[in-house]
């Protein structure tokens, strides 16, 4: 029995695509350090899309294992799909370092500097067709659908914050989507930590974590499984030990994505299947100004893609209205004091933080970690301390206006 029978006739549809290179010895490996050649797969790399449909009212989350892309892939993407202009689009990337550089910071070089960019242009077309397919896959097998929705804290032994006191993001949020006529047809996770677990000495593709969550999500509750990250910048890691060795890396990453994936089918089961009661997502652009000299200067070098008008990224930000879940999407890294403060926006009983989503701009701090050494790395590799600000503005404004 439905817990709100008279909500909304919700349709659901999913896809996934193998979006792993095939030519290997083309591909340059994104994070790190430059100069990272890919020599072999260890996992498949996938496109994992959600569409969601009430009335005239469409969504599209799409899920990606990769570091991150810009928003013209994107735009490409959506292109591909041939998705009708006003359908919002949630693109984010799972942040894999073991995924192909998609970014072109991290070909050729020397001295730490990239005078190469590491995109293979083939490989380019190859992503945006696969990741197509599966989102218009996802629109044409959309059915009636019922969700579970859950909130569940995953234990801190799991992931550690690098960085000396800082905090912690330890509730995920689940979503199962069940067809009327009976099973699964999506499970979409959000949790917050990099997956860098396989770390630099790594020169295979995969997933990383997000990869076990998804094969054991599929044997759990079968249908497609998408995983996306939240506020994990500044700097949630995997607590796998620093001298540990390939295969006991391998091994935390499959248990971690497995014990991921067990813990949410536990929480999703003890909620009961509803119609939501609303779908409702709005998108607005924020100006963020470029304070980085070195984000400068990769433009100049043409091997950096972010379009920059008048000194600014214009960065996509969406809010998702679904049910009992609240959604704030963010371009980027996020670190997880201001990830805190973002979900306090929300009042649903489900907040969600989506990190790398549409556009990714480096870390994005509290103003204040900019006087903190500790977090000289982020600052190095953000677009500077009005990032927070300019971000926070943005999702008022599209707060104002959330109605039904």
């Amino acid at each position: 029995m439905l817990s709100s029978p008279d909500g909304l006739m919700l349709e659901v549809g999913a896809a996934e695509a193998d979006i792993t290179p095939h030519n290997v010895s083309r591909t340059w490996l994104a994070g790190f350090g430059i100069n990272r050649r890919a020599r072999g797969v260890l996992e498949p790399l996938r496109a994992s899309a959600l569409f969601l449909r009430a009335g005239e009212r469409r969504v599209a989350l799409l899920a990606l294992d990769l570091l991150g892309i810009a928003r013209p892939w994107v735009e490409q993407i959506r292109a591909a799909a041939h998705l009708a202009p006003d359908m919002p689009l949630l693109c984010a990337c799972t942040h894999t370092h073991a995924g192909p550089d998609t970014l072109g910071l991290w070909g050729r070089g020397v001295l730490g500097v990239p005078l190469l960019s590491g995109v293979d242009p083939r490989y380019r077309e190859d992503l945006v067709r696969s990741a197509a397919g599966a989102l218009a896959s996802a629109v044409t097998s959309a059915a009636p659908a019922t969700l579970r929705m859950a909130s569940f804290e995953v234990p801190e032994t799991w992931t550690r914050n690098e960085r000396r006191g800082g905090a912690r993001a330890d509730t995920a949020v689940a979503v199962a989507c069940d067809a009327e006529s009976g099973g699964r047809i999506a499970t979409w996770l959000c949790h917050a930590s990099h997956p860098e677990t396989l770390w630099s000495g790594n020169r295979l593709l995969s997933p990383d974590f997000p990869g076990a969550f998804r094969a054991r999500t599929q044997e759990l509750a079968g249908g497609v499984a998408l995983y996306t990250n939240g506020a994990l910048g500044a700097m949630l890691t995997p607590n796998v030990p620093a001298d540990a060795s390939d295969d006991a890396r391998r091994s935390y990453a499959r248990d971690l994505g497995r014990t991921l994936a067990e813990l949410a089918q536990t929480a999703l089961a003890a909620e009961r299947p509803a119609r939501p009661d609303v779908l409702l997502c709005r998108t607005t652009e924020v100006a963020l100004v470029n304070h980085n000299w070195r984000f400068s200067l990769l433009q100049a070098l043409g091997l950096c893609e972010t379009p920059v008008e008048g000194g600014c990224v214009r960065a996509p930000v969406h809010y998702l209205r679904l049910g009992d879940l609240e959604l704030l999407s963010a371009p980027g890294e996020v670190a997880p004091e201001l990830g805190a403060r973002i979900r306090e926006r929300l009042s649903a009983r489900h907040r969600m933080l989506l990190g790398l989503c549409g556009e990714e701009v480096g870390y994005i701090l509290e103003p204040a970690m900019y006087d903190d050494p500790e977090y000289a790395h982020e600052a190095a590799t953000s677009l500077g301390r009005p990032t927070a600000d300019a971000l926070l503005a943005g999702y008022d404004a599209l707060l104002e206006k959330r109605v039904r």
